[in-house]
């Protein structure tokens, strides 16, 4: 699934000249190209997607829904795969014609497994936690060779600033753990929490292999999630946990602000 303004994808939504959104399979319009249901300009809207790729698709497959409100349903049998492109997605594209400025926040994508985030979620956001204190396990050291000021080295709000200043280990095993930034008022409910690192393997021209993984502390236990490797430059490494680990449930407010997130040298 793509949503632009130009032919990246097979399967496109489009926003036309006119502020039509529209459906195509490749340049074959599979929605109206006009109509009551406009996008206006220097409005924000709320714009949900769901799409079935199949050569007959069943009702309510394929739709859109525009601040809740459903704007497109395609027909029951329609074809939404164009010749023998495989019947699964695997990239989201965002494009505009030259001279268009758009804004895009608060993203999500959502697959159909599981019991839990498989469907429309209605108006929601992303809300940016930083760490604010130490954790229960802080084994790394940081750039200024101390390691009971870890999470001053790693709370950027503007973003990463590489090696001006980070924490570091060598040693298979090493924890370091974070306390959190407390959560923004009215949150509401919480679909799911993504555990960002950072990370960057500084030996790579050694021949060292490095690998890693998140680590969530909920209810006074550690939860280790998947092996990823380390390489170079730095990297985003995310881990999104729909559910509290420690409860097998939904997050909420009072689990996320207990839980502390960290990353560990695995190898």
């Amino acid at each position: 699934m793509i949503m632009c303004g130009d032919y990246f994808s097979y399967f496109n939504l489009v926003l036309t000249s006119g502020g039509v959104l529209k459906f195509e399979r490749y340049i074959t319009d599979l929605s109206p190209t006009s109509g009551a249901n406009v996008i206006e300009v220097d409005t924000w809207y709320y714009i949900e997607i769901k799409v079935v790729k199949s050569n007959s698709i069943s009702a309510g497959d394929v739709s859109l829904r525009v601040d809740g409100v459903e704007w497109i349903e395609l027909d029951a049998a329609t074809d939404t795969l164009y010749s023998t492109e495989p019947a699964y997605t695997n990239g989201l594209l965002f494009n505009g014609r030259t001279g268009d400025i758009r804004y895009y926040d608060d993203i999500y994508i959502c697959d159909e497994t599981g019991a839990v985030n498989n469907t429309f979620l209605g108006p929601v956001k992303v809300a940016t936690l930083y760490p604010a204190g130490e954790g229960n396990v802080n084994q790394f050291t940081g750039s200024d060779a101390d390691s009971t000021d870890n999470q001053l080295h790693v709370d950027d709000p503007t973003g990463q600033d590489d090696d001006t200043s980070y924490v570091e280990s060598d040693t298979a095993d090493h924890i370091d753990l974070y306390d959190y930034d407390v959560m923004p008022a009215d949150i509401g409910t919480i679909h799911g929490v993504d555990v960002v690192s950072v990370v960057k393997n500084d030996v790579m021209g050694g021949g060292v292999v490095r690998t890693g993984a998140p680590i969530v502390r909920s209810g006074g236990s550690n939860y280790q999630g998947s092996t990823f490797n380390v390489g170079s430059p730095y990297v985003h490494k995310h881990h999104i946990l729909e559910e509290d680990p420690d409860t097998s449930t939904a997050w909420d407010e009072d689990g996320v602000e207990a839980a502390e997130f960290g990353v560990k040298v695995v190898a």
